[in-house]
This record gives C-alpha cells, sequence and structure tokens, in this order.
C-alpha cells in the first residue's frame, strides 16, 4: 500500500502521541490523490504555533474531506477472489468522535501485518461504513475488495454520518448486505469486525434494504437481526470491538447486552482505546490461528519503549482475552488466565 501506508509505525507513540500526528504528517505528505491540498484550519494552527489535542484529528478529517472522492453506495454486489479475506465495518456516527479517523489513519498497517498471522499473501481487504438509516444519509457505504494503494481511496471516500443520539444504529442492514450481497465462496478465511459504540436493532426493516441496498425482493428469513448474525457466523469469524466512547453512560448496559445477545459474550471485545483498534484485530487473528504467543512478542517489542507501553499491551490483551472461550486459552480457565497475564 501506498499513502496511507505512512501510518504505519504508530505505535512508535507513547498513551499521549498527540494521536499520531507526526506519522499523519508524512503520509499526507507523500499521499497522491487529487485535489489534496493544505486547509484553512491547518494554516491556522500553523500561524499558532502550537496544537490543541484535538487538531491532529481535525486535520485528518480535513485531509479526507479536500480528497473530493466519491462517495460509495451500498448498491453493489461483490465478490472475492483470495483465499483471506478481512472485512471491517465501522460506525461512522458522530458519538464515534476521534475513532473514526484514528482507526482510518491506522488502518494501512493492518494489510501487511496481517500476512505474517495468515502466512500467506493472498489477502484481500473490504471497508464498510455505516450511520443510522433512521436518521442519516449515506447509511451504507461500501467499497471494493483489495490489496493495493486503491485502498487508500476507498477510506478516504467515506464520509461521516450524523446518527440518532439514541444509543442504537443500524449494523443489521450491513449484515443482510454481507449475507446478500457478497460472494465469498472462494475464500477460505474471512474476518470481519464490526466496529461502535452502540447498538443495532433488533430486525431489518424491508424498506431500509430496498432503499439503501437497493434490493427489491427483501428475504423475511434474514428479518430478525439475530438469525442475520447467526448466519454469518457461520460464514465468518464474526466479532464486534465495542468501544468505550463514554457517549452513553446511562445505556452502556443495554449496548453491551444487545451485542452479547446477538454476538456471544466470547466475540464483543471492549476497547477503551481508539488507537488500538488495529491491535485488536491482529491480536483477535493471533489468537485464532494459535499465534497469541508472537503476537505479544510483537505488540511488546513495539510499545514497551515508550513511557505508557504497559498500559497500551494490557489494554489490547484485555480486549482480547474471551477470543476463543472454551479452548485452552479461555481466560475463564485457570490455565488461560494464567496464559493471558504472563502475556501482558
Amino acid at each position: 500500500m501506498s499513502g496511507f501506508g505512512g501510518w504505519c509505525g504508530n505505535d512508535d507513540y507513547d498513551f499521549d502521541d498527540n494521536r499520531g500526528q507526526k506519522s499523519f504528517k508524512s503520509a499526507k505528505k507523500k499521499h497522491k490523490s487529487p485535489g489534496v491540498k493544505k486547509s484553512r484550519a491547518t494554516k491556522r494552527s500553523k500561524a499558532k504555533g502550537s496544537a490543541s489535542p484535538d487538531d491532529s484529528s481535525q486535520t485528518f478529517h480535513d485531509f479526507l474531506r479536500v480528497t473530493k472522492l466519491p462517495v460509495p453506495t451500498a448498491t453493489h454486489s461483490l465478490k472475492s477472489t483470495a483465499n483471506n479475506v478481512i472485512i471491517t465495518v465501522l460506525d461512522m456516527t458522530s458519538s464515534m468522535g476521534v475513532w473514526r479517523d484514528e482507526i482510518r489513519k491506522r488502518a494501512a498497517s493492518l494489510f501487511d501485518e496481517a500476512k505474517k498471522y495468515l502466512g500467506s499473501e493472498d489477502l484481500e481487504l473490504l471497508f464498510i461504513a455505516y450511520g443510522d438509516a433512521r436518521t442519516d444519509y449515506n447509511v451504507v457505504q461500501v467499497s471494493q475488495f483489495g490489496s493495493d494503494a486503491k485502498l487508500d481511496d476507498y477510506l478516504a471516500s467515506f464520509t461521516d454520518c450524523g446518527g440518532g443520539g439514541q444509543g442504537s444504529e443500524t449494523p443489521e442492514l450491513v449484515a443482510y448486505y454481507l449475507a446478500t450481497q457478497v460472494d465469498l465462496s472462494t475464500a477460505q478465511n474471512v474476518y470481519t469486525f464490526f466496529i461502535t459504540d452502540e447498538s443495532g436493532c433488533d430486525s431489518v426493516n424491508s424498506r431500509d434494504v430496498l432503499e439503501w441496498l437497493g434490493i427489491k425482493k427483501f428475504n423475511p428469513e434474514y428479518a430478525k437481526s439475530k438469525d442475520l448474525f447467526n448466519l454469518l457466523k457461520r460464514k465468518m469469524e464474526l466479532y464486534t470491538i465495542l468501544c468505550e466512547t463514554k457517549n452513553y453512560p446511562n445505556q452502556v448496559g443495554f449496548i453491551n447486552e444487545w451485542w452479547h445477545d446477538i454476538m456471544g459474550v466470547e466475540r464483543v471485545l471492549p476497547l477503551s482505546d481508539a488507537r488500538r483498534v488495529i491491535d485488536v484485530i491482529l491480536g483477535t487473528m493471533a489468537k485464532l490461528t494459535g499465534q497469541l504467543d508472537t503476537f505479544s512478542k510483537d505488540l511488546k517489542q513495539r510499545q514497551l519503549p515508550s513511557p505508557h507501553g504497559q498500559v497500551n499491551v494490557a489494554t489490547v490483551m484485555t480486549s482480547i482475552s474471551m477470543v476463543g472461550k472454551g479452548t485452552p486459552s479461555d481466560p475463564f480457565t485457570k490455565k488461560g488466565a494464567k496464559q493471558v497475564k504472563s502475556l501482558i
């Protein structure tokens, strides 16, 4: 990958790394997408000679905005041709705040790092963004499968959604799309991660399927969200990274319970640090492929030199501790708990 590849290595920064601004500037300078120019916000920041804690995210957001790429829709079907597929489904509503940009500017590292745990170069990535069909435009945004520099533009083309602020969005609409419009028949390994801070709805709205996915005939077998997600779990390794954005303190119990019911407790990965999302994805893959020791060593090598490296390592390892429940690495067994503790 090029362009966004400049964000690889953000883990060299500590807990207070100002959201990887140094790596962002490097990647921005290298990026070749048309229409990129310095924004007024960037000039103002430079004139002041200092940046507020949020300036790096604002600058990155402006960078994506001025690329002027068309926003993708979800009215097309897709077919993967690779043996290995990773699908990331990102909640783009406003409650996700800086998480949206933190994930996008670190996503480049996912492609190269994942190949190590898959033991293969035959890998395709698919990025999907979503909002709330009850309140938003651009409710489901789906890129194409890719494994080269085009992934840069796919990431940059996504636009933010507002959301309704009610503690739920419509991820079930994305699940319907994955179940009906994406052909993964040639893939041997498929890993899919929903990344959100909110729950979904218990059922799929047939009108939303027509309006946002362009599918005229609604399949009633996929009407219930739980049935739909259960279907996907039979086709792929399916997980939810539940982001602790602190925007819904009064509803956090309900949000957790909804995902636990839909996915199963072991498939819901709580996370409090926006910069660790890619690490959690890689750690999950490493654990599922029996390479947790290797992942832990890599993570420590990247993180421990920084002042808050121990915290970062603990955050990731705690998040993935539920992965593989019922296996020898199960954190609820004495052996599993000891193993996780030793890796932290």
